[in-house]
């Protein structure tokens, strides 16, 4: 049986991988983990595709993404994988705790 789980308000901060024209953007998400020396090393990515209208943000910035997130698994050439998307509700460039930034306008035309 697939597996297809739908959460309905997610918030997921993340860098813009990459454009995917005016359907939205794929966004890599760091999986870090303290080694033995007790320093944050990076152990890998997780990868969600951002179903958004245009959103004028640039490759490698770092966002906020609000939606809803559905997880499906799927198989390609052999292999089952899954695959994580996320319509977004809300865009916000990423910024450090105590600080605030402007909301991406949805409701541009363009």
């Amino acid at each position: 049986m697939a597996l297809n789980i739908v959460i309905d308000e997610v918030t997921v901060t993340g860098f813009v991988n990459k454009l995917l024209g005016e359907k939205g953007f794929e966004l890599s998400r760091p999986i870090s983990k303290k080694n033995d020396a007790g320093q944050w090393e990076e152990i890998g990515k997780n990868y969600f595709k951002v179903w958004i209208a245009p959103t004028g943000f640039d490759l490698n910035q770092r966002v906020d993404v609000k939606g809803r997130l559905s997880i499906r698994e799927t198989e390609y050439e052999g292999k089952t994988r899954v695959e994580l998307h996320i319509s977004a509700t809300e865009v916000t460039a990423a910024v450090k705790r105590g600080q605030s930034a402007p909301v991406a306008d949805l409701s541009a035309p363009f």
